[in-house]
């Protein structure tokens, strides 16, 4: 949007003094009768500064007075952090008021300084009509940022503050000094935000001046000395708005120096207190609560103003500097003719005098560096303090007070070896075998003799039949479970709220995750069946080009053969007892067994199509090997042949270039066949650990004995992990020898006498290349590689967090009604003998 108002300028910052003035910040606001300050407006805004500061202060003085409060607010508090309240406290006033007195104290240079740009913006519209004032972009700009900012940073220190007052109870001074406390802060963040604005407006003149310059110059060039007077009044006026500029740069820092050094000050005090606040409550490993989101938040917002600060800061110098060497250049495009050097001489002179930046006080430029200046500091500071911390946390030891030691946690990757010859069915069929006999696919793999791969009614009508009951079956036992009172006590009474929701979770995503995964193998099935082909096809085409290859098909079946047999049948024992043992298996024998059987049924066979998608990545991973070293062999033979047989061998290169982007295209076939799945089962492997390491966690926290529930969670979470782990291995590993393969093939040219054909070749490859940069993915484009492990933990832990969080604030609500949870026991064991406090809630 454009616009030629002349009170663009009003418009455009007229929210942010209006803001600032309700806020009791300045004693003026902006006007289309030009920027003033009245009696009226000095008695509002010295009436909102008392009655902010009297109920701030009147808030905490009831809370210390009262003993009930006064308890609730600060027993629980460390000396160390009630220091650092004092002194937020103490800061947040004495800066609110310095701010009020400078702003006061600079009134009418601040008025004068917004009177002079307004001025400036009427004189270069007035000298070059043709510019368009876009005020409109400027002003959405600072007006959604001027109300969302602040709503959102009240709203978090609201939080905040009602959260350290303990507002269960004092509900009148809680609220008093919440609000006065986000009413200070924000007006003092307002100011900020305001000298923030008004760099803005500079770093906007300096960068029109270079566009006008730029203007000059170009139609100085055209016209060659023809109307060069009107153009030499034009670069005349541009030189008086370069120093103008400079000249308002120099009055901005005067008006806004001592606000920005007592702004940096006090934001460097809060962040600091905050961020030693948050590594206490690490490094005791208290337990994670709201007050960790209100921090961090309220952190962020100060941050925030820290970066666009700098940022801002440097875009105008830049700009400045910019636009200063380029009017530095007049003579050279003006002919060199003596006027223009003296003026340039003059100019030169003028600005070797007048090196305004923008400033926090006198000296301290605001520039990118000053982020490494406030980070550096408040990274020692925060140090200082954490190490008082270790001070208190060993002098606590020496009294007799301990602190838990977290284990680490190990993680092992089993390595399978064999040997053998034979062929690409030989090797995959018991993979696929499993998941057909098991319901998820609807074809086996056969040898070319027997039509290859191919569905048949027979098979598709019995996997039907299978998925309807495994359904049926985990559904119905699941059913007889609830309806019978007997086995659902013995069942779900001893569980908690949470577990008991961990639990129907469980149940409902294995049975949805089982469904879509059949859903989605039906309707990529014709597509599987072709990708299959495809790479027994291209194994029968490297044979017949290079008959040297012996393929050693024995060592992946072998690898595959057992890894599927031993790790489904461990996966299945291991469901079998997790289930048998959940499900409280002393009454309703035969729904157990259904429950048990069923799931560990299911939920094998996901697995198993991973392991069926993993096997297809090793299998593109062994073929991208072999190109390389089939390339390799060439490369060797070119070297020693010296042109002699050069057609043999540049006919071979031309195969392993094909068979090279038909190993690349298989990739795009297998992300397409099983991305979806791959998607589903990362979501169904992340949600089913952070429920079972979240039980883990529950069972250490409570301290429940170690019993063999602790040992089936364990076992069925290193399957999950296992699967995880070698997924992103093989990931990563044919992505490493796809892209060695690839670059390989790229070095053709210098093997072969840099021939033109070869270079040709080579050429169109590169081109392929840049079109066909694929790797393995899943549905959502989530690289398959060793980051997906780094993404699935931190995600894993950060879940975790959140529900052990929930699980001490049950753990405090229980407390405060004093109630004890009876130890489970099997429903013919159970005997009115008292309650029983031992608590037990797990699996």
């Amino acid at each position: 949007m454009q616009s030629l108002r002349t009170d663009g300028f009003v418009d455009c910052y007229d929210s942010m003094y209006r803001l600032l003035f309700y806020g009791g910040g300045t004693t003026f606001r902006l006007g289309d009768g030009g920027t003033k300050s009245t009696l009226q407006r000095v008695i509002y805004a010295f009436g909102v500064r008392f009655c902010l500061l009297f109920g701030f202060l009147a808030g905490i003085y009831v809370k210390l007075t009262d003993p009930q409060m006064s308890q609730a607010m600060f027993s629980h508090l460390s000396p160390l952090v009630k220091i650092i309240f004092t002194w937020e406290c103490i800061s947040c006033i004495i800066t609110y008021v310095s701010y009020c007195i400078s702003m006061d104290s600079h009134r009418s240079r601040h008025i004068k300084l917004l009177i002079s740009m307004q001025l400036l913006d009427t004189e270069i519209s007035a000298k070059f009509a043709h510019v368009r004032w876009r005020y409109n972009r400027s002003r959405s700009k600072y007006l959604y940022g001027t109300f969302g900012i602040p709503c959102a940073y009240v709203l978090i220190s609201l939080a905040l503050m009602f959260d350290t007052t303990r507002c269960d109870c004092g509900y009148v001074s809680t609220v008093l000094i919440a609000s006065t406390y986000s009413l200070i802060t924000s007006t003092i963040g307002g100011v900020g935000f305001i000298h923030i604005a008004l760099m803005d407006y500079l770093r906007i003149r300096f960068r029109l001046i270079i566009k006008l310059v730029g203007q000059q110059y170009q139609a100085a060039e055209k016209t060659a000395g023809v109307d060069s007077i009107e153009l030499q009044r034009n670069m005349d006026k541009l030189f008086q708005f370069s120093k103008r500029c400079s000249q308002l740069l120099n009055d901005l820092n005067d008006v806004f120096g001592f606000v920005a050094a007592a702004g940096i000050f006090y934001d460097f005090t809060h962040m600091t207190c905050f961020v030693y606040m948050l590594c206490q409550k690490m490094l005791v490993h208290e337990p994670w609560d709201t007050q960790y989101a209100f921090l961090s938040l309220h952190m962020v917002t100060y941050f925030y103003k820290l970066l666009i600060t700098s940022i801002y800061g440097y875009l105008l110098q830049r700009e400045k500097r910019n636009c200063l060497r380029l009017l530095s250049n007049y003579a050279a495009h003006f002919g060199n003719v003596a006027s223009a050097r003296d003026q340039v001489e003059c100019f030169q002179y003028w600005r070797m005098h007048n090196k305004h930046i923008a400033t926090i006080g006198k000296s301290v430029p605001i520039n990118i560096s000053l982020i490494y200046l406030f980070v550096n500091a408040l990274a020692n500071y925060v140090i200082v303090l954490v190490q008082v911390l270790f001070q208190l946390q060993a002098k606590d030891i020496h009294q007799g007070h301990t602190i838990p030691v977290p284990k680490d946690v190990e993680h092992t990757v089993v390595r399978m070896q064999s040997s053998g010859i034979d062929g690409f069915v030989y090797c995959y069929d018991s993979l696929y075998s499993i998941v057909f006999y098991w319901g998820i696919t609807t074809f086996r793999l056969y040898s070319h003799q027997n039509g290859g791969p191919k569905s048949t009614p027979l098979g598709v009508l019995y996997v039907l039949v299978v998925r309807f009951g495994l359904i049926f079956a985990f559904l119905a036992g699941i059913y007889v479970k609830l309806t019978d009172p007997q086995m659902s006590q013995a069942m779900f009474s001893h569980l908690s709220p949470l577990v008991k929701i961990i639990f129907t979770w469980e149940a409902i995503s294995s049975i949805i995750i089982f469904v879509g995964y059949c859903i989605s193998m039906d309707s990529h099935r014709s597509r599987h069946i072709k990708l299959l082909i495809s790479m027994q096809l291209l194994d029968t085409e490297i044979s017949a080009k290079f008959a040297h290859v012996r393929w050693r098909y024995n060592r992946s079946r072998s690898k595959y053969l057992y890894g599927t047999l031993g790790i489904a049948c461990a996966y299945g024992l291991i469901s079998l007892a997790l289930m048998f043992d959940s499900t409280r298996c002393a009454c309703g024998y035969v729904s157990t067994i259904l429950i048990a059987s069923a799931y560990s049924v299911m939920t094998t066979t996901v697995g198993g199509i991973a392991f069926i998608h993993i096997a297809l990545m090793d299998y593109l991973r062994i073929r991208f090997r072999l190109i390389i070293k089939l390339v390799g062999q060439q490369y060797q033979a070119a070297g020693k042949t010296a042109g002699v047989d050069s057609i043999e061998l540049q006919r071979n290169m031309d195969k392993l270039f094909q068979f090279s982007k038909r190993g690349s295209q298989l990739l795009r076939d297998v992300n397409d066949v099983f991305g979806s799945v791959a998607a589903f089962g990362i979501f169904y492997d992340f949600t089913h650990m952070t429920c079972f390491v979240y039980m883990l966690c529950q069972k250490v926290l409570v301290h429940e004995p170690w019993d063999t529930q602790y040992a089936f969670i364990s076992l069925h979470l290193v399957t999950y992990f296992y699967k995880l782990i070698i997924t992103s291995i093989y990931g990563y590993l044919l992505q490493r020898e796809k892209r060695n393969c690839l670059r390989l093939l790229s070095n053709y040219a210098a093997h072969f006498g840099n021939l033109a054909s070869a270079r040709d070749q080579v050429e169109c490859f590169q081109y392929w290349r840049m079109h066909n940069k694929h790797i393995a993915t899943t549905r959502t484009s989530i690289p398959i590689n060793i980051s997906l492990i780094y993404l699935i933990f931190n995600a894993l832990a950060n879940y975790v967090i959140v529900l052990v969080q929930v699980l001490f604030q049950l753990q405090v609500k229980d407390r405060h009604q004093t109630h004890t949870i009876p130890v489970p026991e099997d429903v013919e064991l159970i005997r009115p003998i008292g309650p029983i406090t031992h608590q037990n809630d797990g699996l």
